[in-house]
């Protein structure tokens, strides 16, 4: 394991459009400085506000109800009730979960919330996401299949999957360098992902692995408990690694017919959408997995089979533009590896494809409007 992994469960100390992230103080001079409750950081969206699901805010919400907590002053001005949050139609702007997310956060002040509702997640809270990953004949292509749905599935990360060998893994990425909220969301999504295995090919099912970007700031019994395997933390992407090829991979639900009316039903829910699907689909994913050497817009295009004025004019049909999507993948890792994972200057250089730590710099003084801070 990388040096740099980070510790096995070890006790460590806890941690618009158009419109630059809200950051009162500098928020970085103390190593224990930026962590839980710290100042917000307002999401960063580029072109249209997506429509999302609405289950993670609910599960939010009824955490704040299970508390005894009234959710009338968390959900003042953003113009939804918790029970518009039960219809199954109803969707919300990805700012104003971000803002209920929040709201919770700040207000509960645990450090388990994530872990806490990923564990109440049921697989059938998907929906038809659900049943269809209970449909596939293997671990592996139910994985394939939640991850091509996953925001039907109320994702608010960016999941993808990388396979070695015999090991699959999954990595989730905070949209819109919305790192304010992306613990919670991290450890919910891998908490509600390693509940799922369980529920699709048994109890026996856990994960290889965890790796976490932030520093460790929830219960370590918590984190044992939820993923029964080893967890690290300060690592430079968060992963879930599962092990393939085991005849336990087998689902015993497998229906190819419910598989195929699932993904049927949720392709034209995805086609009857207003929301943007092209870049965020096709052209973040092929940007984020090499932010090191980036593609130019030309070798993008050619290697999605279009021309680059095809490209540009899909992108701006969006409302964004390709070097706008670069910007906002770097800000996103920028501030995830040195706020919370606290990474060097020189690695995030070097990890975002900037020529050296002054460039890095530069960008992220236009980012905050703060000088980079010195680790």
């Amino acid at each position: 394991m990388h040096s740099n992994a980070g510790q096995v469960l070890r006790q460590r100390p806890a941690e618009n459009k158009a419109k630059m992230p809200v950051i009162k103080k500098p928020f970085y001079r103390e190593q224990k400085g930026w962590t839980l409750g710290a100042e917000r950081l307002a999401p960063f969206v580029v072109g249209p506000d997506p429509m999302v699901h609405p289950l993670v805010v609910r599960y939010c919400l009824e955490q704040l109800q299970q508390h005894g907590l009234d959710t009338q002053h968390i959900l003042q001005g953003l113009d939804f009730s918790i029970e518009d949050l039960k219809r199954p139609e109803f969707r919300l702007s990805y700012t104003k979960a971000s803002e209920a997310i929040w709201r919770v956060i700040s207000t509960l002040k645990d450090p388990d919330l994530g872990l806490i509702i990923g564990k109440q997640h049921h697989i059938m809270s998907w929906g038809l996401v659900g049943l269809g990953a209970m449909a596939c004949p293997t671990l592996k292509e139910a994985i394939a299949f939640g991850l091509e749905h996953q925001e039907a599935a109320g994702c608010l990360l960016s999941l993808h999957a990388r396979q070695e060998d015999r090991q699959l893994s999954i990595i989730a990425s905070v949209k819109f360098a919305d790192v304010s909220i992306e613990h919670i969301l991290v450890d919910a999504t891998f908490a509600a992902l390693a509940q799922a295995g369980r529920v699709i090919t048994g109890d026996h099912f856990q994960p290889r692995l965890i790796e976490l970007v932030s520093r460790q700031i929830a219960n370590v019994d918590r984190y044992r408990d939820t993923f029964q395997c080893p967890v690290l933390f300060g690592c430079m992407e968060n992963k879930l690694v599962v092990d393939l090829g085991k005849r336990s991979d087998k689902i015993s639900s497998a229906n190819s017919a419910v598989m195929k009316m699932a993904s049927a039903a949720l392709l034209r829910e995805r086609a009857n959408s207003s929301a943007a699907v092209f870049s965020r689909q096709f052209v973040e994913p092929a940007i984020r997995d090499n932010l090191q050497m980036p593609p130019s817009p030309a070798d993008l295009a050619a290697a999605m089979g279009l021309n680059e004025r095809t490209l540009r004019r899909k992108l701006a049909q969006e409302g964004t533009t390709y070097y706008s999507i670069l910007d906002l993948l770097r800000r996103s890792r920028a501030l995830e590896l040195l706020l919370l994972g606290r990474r060097s200057t020189m690695e995030v250089a070097t990890a975002l494809g900037f020529s050296d730590v002054r460039s890095l710099g530069r960008a992220f003084k236009r980012w905050t409007g703060h000088p980079l801070p010195i680790q």
